[in-house]
């Protein structure tokens, strides 16, 4: 198979998509994040991303006025792409139906962790670009996080709906660091 492979990562926050993006990375894909394309915006828009919540406003009013603006970069790449973070079921949807278009594959695949103190314990030893922590303490992290769980609406963000809609999971709580990178190169040969 040598045609463009695009793969979308979905998951809860420090599941293990970062990781997982990484080693697509070391296997030569180009990564986009919804991060960098949102802090793109709000550099055009000279809008202040302090924090998770204003990041989040940021967003919503992008995709408002079009709902694929944060997909548009890796969609224009021309080589592999890894895009990290897909929340919204629509999102999936289009990436899937442009890919075609293209004559490209699309894979979606969800990052799971499923005890919540290890993504905490994780997203404590990351720090976002601005050197910062966000949430600090373990019960704003999960209420930060509820919210992002599910919705009615196709156009807003639904990590469960976008986790049950993978064609693949790899289980990032199961697994060592090590049969993680064996998992995602497993599927870089299935679709090469």
């Amino acid at each position: 198979m040598s045609e463009k492979l695009i793969i979308g990562l979905t998951g809860m926050p420090a599941a293990g998509k970062a990781f997982i993006g990484k080693r697509f990375v070391e296997l030569g894909c180009e990564l986009y994040t919804v991060g960098s394309t949102l802090k793109l915006y709000a550099e055009r828009q000279n809008t202040p991303i302090r924090n998770r919540a204003d990041a989040a406003d940021l967003w919503h009013r992008v995709v408002r006025q079009d709902p694929m603006a944060m997909l548009q970069v890796p969609l224009a790449a021309k080589g592999d792409v890894v895009v990290d973070s897909i929340r919204v079921p629509n999102h999936a949807r289009q990436l899937r139906a442009h890919a075609e278009i293209q004559g490209a594959r699309f894979v979606l695949l969800g990052a799971v962790c499923d005890s919540d103190e290890v993504r905490f314990a994780r997203a404590m030893e990351n720090f976002d670009e601005r050197g910062q922590r966000d949430p600090t303490d373990f019960e704003a992290f999960i209420a930060e996080n509820q919210p992002e769980m599910y919705s009615p609406d196709p156009n807003e963000i639904s990590l469960q709906t976008v986790l049950d809609m993978a064609d693949y999971h790899i289980d990032t709580l199961a697994l060592s660091k090590r049969e993680v990178m064996e998992a995602v190169d497993n599927l870089w040969m299935l679709q090469h």
